[in-house]
């Protein structure tokens, strides 16, 4: 499975996995946000959030604080001194408020959400005796290995997201892996062979078996399901991820997975470019896939892992590095991994359904706008209708040539449109029965559509 770029699911033909311990680091606590609460009065109430999920509060007072809007980083530092005790203004600069701070405690808090994946396949071969006649065939059977994050979790059910590469068996006797595994950290192991003649594979008991529920070969996404109860069995402590709503170039990206399937572990890096197409080759089909790109080392067998920000929110999924160059690695962004994974969840349904909205847009004035509050820059684009398909939802909402696309509402929820590819994560969010409508700027003006109802008929 590779073309212009490397997939990272690892395979082993009927052979033993060697478990591989990893050891921790420490380090203390860094502050993860800083947001008013409450107001009382002349006093505005202000809560820190501390990377180890503790809290605190301080109050500015409107009048003899000067702006309560104006909150100085002493401020901040004399309540960080209250909750952890006394430390130098310059170290509490320097290993606090710095994006590079030791990450352990984060890493240790996503550990819990974040499993290795191990696909069972079979192949079967036909075997010739020495004058070239059949005289039988022979399974032997094969894993494939990736990663994986437990994204959702109910008192049934528990929803696991990995690629689609690593639950795909390309030349095999399954299409999709009919026999699935995940091992939750802390407890890992590995399916392994009863004798050089078995036709499948064995699991102790930490091993959790799964469903496949659906997937997308279109956007390297898979989805599986395991009982909850069987999850807590092995570890009560698990949970869910936390899901970042976008990511930054320079931030930093920490990948965990479980490389050659030698056991879950973590590696660190940053952001490099926040969007980048590169081509993957799943299936015998070359595809172009929107991608993050990642100086963080990942390995064979990391496809399907997180990629989590410095506060441990999930940011993207792990899925290719570059054969040639180093720490040239690749992720799928959070906005494409939720929108599938939710879009196959909630339509109960193998495949991804979307409504088709009708136009095709073009890109102009791509350019980067900083931000002076936040200090972030974000590139932005105008996006442009070029064509509008006769019949469509488009049509019927009256976009023409020459808009300019600036959202979409749903349900009342206005989501805005800075580049183009926003249109296609935006539209995996929309259900049957959804009120949508255009945003557009036409003429100098901004232009809001009539709603539109979608229908079951509206989706493929």
């Amino acid at each position: 499975m590779k073309l212009a770029k490397k997939i990272l699911a690892a395979t082993l033909i009927a052979g033993s996995v060697t478990a591989l311990a990893f050891a921790g680091c420490t380090g203390a606590k860094g502050i993860s946000s800083i947001e008013k609460t409450s107001t009382v009065g002349l006093k505005d109430i202000y809560t820190i959030t501390y990377t180890d999920g503790s809290t605190s509060q301080f109050t500015v007072t409107n009048g003899s604080n000067a702006d309560a809007n104006n909150i100085t980083i002493n401020d901040i530092y004399e309540e960080y001194k209250n909750q952890y005790g006394d430390i130098s203004f310059s170290d509490f600069l320097d290993k606090y408020l710095n994006a590079e701070t030791d990450s352990a405690a984060v890493v240790q808090d996503c550990l819990k959400s974040c499993v290795s994946v191990y696909c069972e396949f079979t192949t079967t071969t036909t075997k010739y005796d020495f004058f070239g006649r059949p005289i039988g065939t022979e399974i032997t059977p094969s894993l494939q290995i990736g990663s994986g994050i437990i994204y959702k979790m109910d008192s049934d059910y528990s929803y696991i997201i990995t690629n689609y590469h690593v639950v795909y068996g390309e030349n095999t006797n399954e299409d999709i892996s009919e026999i699935t595994h995940v091992y939750l950290y802390g407890s890992q192991s590995a399916p392994y062979a009863e004798s050089a003649s078995a036709t499948s594979y064995s699991y102790d008991e930490y091993a959790i078996a799964c469903d496949y529920v659906g997937g997308s070969i279109d956007h390297d996404v898979a989805v599986l399901r395991a009982k909850t109860d069987d999850i807590r069995a092995i570890n009560d402590n698990v949970r869910a991820v936390d899901v970042a709503e976008g990511y930054t170039v320079g931030q930093t990206a920490i990948a965990i997975g479980n490389p050659g399937g030698e056991g879950i572990s973590a590696t660190k890096g940053i952001v490099s470019v926040d969007n980048e197409y590169i081509t993957l080759d799943i299936d015998g089909t070359s595809r172009s896939y929107r991608s993050i790109r990642i100086d963080t080392a990942i390995y064979e067998g990391s496809s399907g892992g997180g990629l989590f920000d410095m506060y441990g929110r999930l940011i993207g999924l792990t899925n290719a590095g570059d054969g040639e160059e180093q720490n040239v690695n690749f992720a799928i962004p959070v906005q494409i991994v939720t929108g599938v994974a939710d879009n196959i969840i909630e339509n109960n349904s193998q495949t991804v359904r979307k409504i088709t909205i009708g136009v095709t847009v073009v890109s102009s004035n791509s350019r980067n706008e900083f931000d002076s509050v936040t200090g972030l820059s974000t590139i932005k684009e105008d996006v442009t209708v070029d064509s509008v398909v006769s019949g469509s939802i488009a049509e019927t909402l009256g976009a023409n040539k020459g808009d300019m696309i600036k959202g979409i509402v749903i349900n009342g929820q206005s989501k805005l449109i800075n580049r183009s590819f926003e249109l296609g994560d935006i539209i995996l969010t929309i259900r049957t029965g959804d009120e949508i409508k255009l945003i557009f700027s036409r003429d100098g003006e901004e232009v809001q559509t009539e709603a539109y109802t979608v229908q079951l008929s509206d989706m493929a």
